[in-house]
């Protein structure tokens, strides 16, 4: 615990300076100093939480509170973590929708809510898998209070890497297109991740592909770069623009190619590309760039 308290006040103490408002952490002492558990993913859901109150609070505070809850016993405690901000807040109407993926928070005072629905996302089902519930209560214009509570074995940590499996937890709830023109592809990649519970859609060209992003964003898109039609450069391009002019949230692109040279590697991450894995397709590596991107989300 003192590792990831001093790793998370280094992060933010200085961002909410910037901005004129105060952030604290209290921690309750009679809480262990030393718990064994996934630090990566606790690590991940608080920089999530604490990004997103900083980010929606203009004066005020930030507040990250630890208690201890319950005896579990095995040396086992219930830990609750709290993040209230005195920010923009949430209206009633959209607090039930602001864990799924690509919720969009369009207050009327202000749209700058939007951009927390994946990260959020993220967050609930890396909450879940610790054995925990994450839930909100906010009021517009007065702030929110962001909680979950999850079990921690009091003893000595162990370092504990994010592992694959939880890869393929998260890759369940996420909504997953591949563009590509060649069907046995499609259908070897189908396979594949449906083997680890994934589902996906298909489009055979980039002009489909971003026809149905534009109906209804995806989470993850594989795209292949040589169809016909449109190719995948430019359907990235055209799908970073409708990103940035409908505030959309950033979805992943993974490049998909036959071709795995330095300069087809440089051209796909120009143009707004977030990986790129060489065919014939190798779900292990998409697992370890997904494990990147949602380090940093």
């Amino acid at each position: 615990m003192p590792s990831l308290l001093n790793h998370l006040e280094k992060e933010f103490k200085r961002e909410a300076k910037n901005k004129g408002i105060d952030f604290s952490i209290k921690v309750d002492p009679k809480l262990p100093e030393f718990f064994t558990g996934d630090e990566a993913s606790l690590r991940k859901v608080l920089g999530n939480l604490l990004k997103n109150a900083i980010k929606f609070t203009h004066e005020g505070s930030v507040w990250l509170r630890i208690t201890p809850k319950k005896a579990l016993g095995n040396d086992y405690i219930t830990v609750r973590f709290e993040v209230e901000d005195t920010g923009i807040g949430i209206d009633d109407v959209h607090l039930n929708k602001i864990f799924e993926s690509f919720s969009q928070v369009d207050i009327s005072s202000t749209k700058s809510y939007q951009g927390t629905g994946l990260g959020l996302a993220i967050s609930k089902r890396l909450v879940e898998i610790m054995k925990g519930k994450i839930v909100v209560k906010s009021k517009e214009g007065k702030g929110s209070l962001f909680s979950f509570a999850i079990p921690l074995r009091t003893e000595m940590p162990e370092e504990k890497p994010f592992d694959e499996s939880k890869i393929i937890e998260l890759l369940k709830e996420f909504r997953i297109l591949m563009v590509e023109d060649n069907l046995i592809n499609q259908k070897i990649s189908k396979i594949t991740l449906e083997k680890s519970g994934c589902k996906l859609d298909v489009a055979n060209n980039g002009k489909e592909g971003l026809e149905k992003y534009i109906q209804n964003p995806y989470d993850l898109i594989l795209m292949d770069i040589q169809m016909p039609v449109m190719d995948g450069l430019e359907t990235t391009r055209q799908i970073r623009k409708f990103e940035k002019e409908q505030g959309e949230r950033h979805a992943f692109i993974v490049a998909l190619t036959a071709n795995a040279m330095e300069s087809d590697r440089k051209k796909a991450m120009a143009v707004g590309m977030d990986g790129f894995i060489a065919k014939p397709f190798n779900p292990k590596e998409l697992f370890k760039i997904l494990h990147g991107f949602i380090i940093k989300e």
